[in-house]
């Protein structure tokens, strides 16, 4: 922002003078404005979720109040300062502030000032109710039975997702011929939020009582940005708010990973040839086995629109994935240039017509040196891999069956952001990792 008066205007109570959300404001002098560049400080909704907190930069000159803490005493802002306030802080007692910005250490004290050590969360409905945190690409985790009017307290975060269930059908449950077949966590769903304060009340006017995913919104690009949700289908509302949560959790994800992890390979990725021994056993087993044991596949997390465009997935057993890692670890091991420690080999998993797979980096510390085969496809139209190359620049690749992309999947950008048109394209993924020195957990 350009101004404190344009700050004051859209983070604060004016009637209170206190911040009306939670909101890390770095605040700099003109030869040190480069230093709220740092990843760890513009990524934090990777963090939080984005909504739950503001990210806010501003010039020394226009924030009124000294903000380094010397010996206890408040000085001047002489470089650049990082200042967290948590909503309803005055703007003149900030919570925290910090003058270092050395990536690791202002990581770790941003991720601290996410904690929120005593969550309380309250049931306002007249039944009791069965609470669970949502977490991405994890099953719901079931936190306890909550009955009337009482509370609950735990230690969270704040851009944490909490939902709760009564524990009988309501009428709008019963009236859903879906709801029966929910997961514990999905199923008889009447609320649900995401942390950001200290505390949280449960009850029919937030959601029962609405129809709206947040303030103003009633369409999802994570459900079907096309049509309005339905307002009886509680699954769906939680879906489209927890995704647009994750998703933006991915987006500082996708900032703050590529700037730090280390470039392994020349290219950044190749487009080859599998063997074509090894694709005709892999071709002949799907074959066989799509017919026998796919499965829808359960959540993937929100770089996908799987609720949109169903995807399936038929699991390789141990034997098959010993084998596939044999006859490709050398090509990897190859392109890398030193040896390579299997992670991780998924099922081959089938998109569907209207399929998206938006961009995004895998999991640091286990997919460094990865490939993506195409081992079948009916499709209308090509379906372009897009990465981004060691220089940010873009790059459409075509795949046909057989083909193999080896690429730096913690490293590089990719997806597949058009929307599939067609019948049916299976991949399979396989990841390594390097079998040492290779340890981001500080990121």
């Amino acid at each position: 922002l350009d101004s404190f008066e344009h700050f004051k205007n859209t983070y604060m109570n004016l009637e209170k003078d206190t911040m009306n959300q939670n909101l890390m404001l770095g605040v700099a002098t003109p030869e040190c404005w480069s230093k709220l560049e740092s990843p760890a400080f513009r990524g934090i909704q990777r963090h939080s979720g984005g909504g739950p907190m503001a990210v806010v930069a501003l010039p020394a000159a226009e924030y009124p109040y000294p903000a380094s803490l010397v010996d206890g005493n408040k000085q001047p802002i002489e470089c650049a300062n990082v200042i967290f306030y948590r909503r309803g802080d005055r703007i003149s007692a900030p919570t925290a502030t910090t003058s270092e910005m050395e990536h690791r250490y202002l990581n770790v004290w941003l991720a601290e000032r996410m904690r929120v050590k005593g969550l309380v969360l309250t049931n306002g409905f007249p039944y009791p109710v069965n609470l669970y945190w949502q977490e991405e690409s994890h099953d719901p985790v079931f936190q306890g039975v909550m009955a009337p009017g009482s509370s609950q307290q735990l230690s969270s975060f704040i851009g944490h997702i909490f939902s709760v269930s009564s524990v009988d059908p309501l009428p709008l449950h019963e009236a859903d011929p879906a709801n029966e077949e929910l997961a514990d966590g999905f199923r008889n769903l009447v609320d649900f939020m995401v942390v950001d304060g200290d505390s949280y009340t449960f009850s029919p006017v937030n959601r029962l009582e609405t129809c709206e995913i947040e303030p103003g919104a009633t369409r999802s690009e994570f459900v079907d940005p096309d049509q309005p949700l339905d307002c009886e289908n509680m699954y769906h509302r939680l879906l489209a708010f927890a995704h647009s949560v994750y998703y933006a959790k991915r987006l500082g994800l996708n900032y703050v990973q590529p700037q730090f992890v280390e470039q392994v390979t020349p290219t950044g990725f190749e487009h080859r040839t599998l063997p074509p021994a090894t694709y005709a056993w892999l071709k002949g087993w799907y074959d066989r086995e799509r017919l026998l044991q796919e499965e829808i596949e359960s959540s993937s997390g929100p770089c996908m629109n799987q609720h949109v465009a169903p995807s399936g997935v038929t699991h390789l057993t141990a034997e098959h994935k010993d084998r596939l890692s044999n006859e490709l670890r050398d090509i990897l091991e190859g392109w890398h240039g030193a040896p390579l420690q299997l992670t991780s080999i998924y099922g081959i998993r089938k998109y569907t017509n209207g399929s998206v797979l938006r961009m995004h980096v895998d999991t640091v510390n286990t997919h460094v040196v990865s490939a993506i085969i195409n081992v079948d496809q009916d499709v209308d139209e090509d379906w372009p891999l897009l990465i981004l190359d060691h220089q940010d620049n873009e790059h459409n690749i075509i795949m046909k069956p057989g083909d193999m992309v080896l690429y730096e999947s913690a490293k590089l950008l990719h997806g597949r952001p058009e929307m599939f048109k067609g019948r049916h394209y299976d991949n399979i993924f396989i990841h390594y990792k390097p079998v040492s020195g290779w340890n981001y957990d500080w990121l």
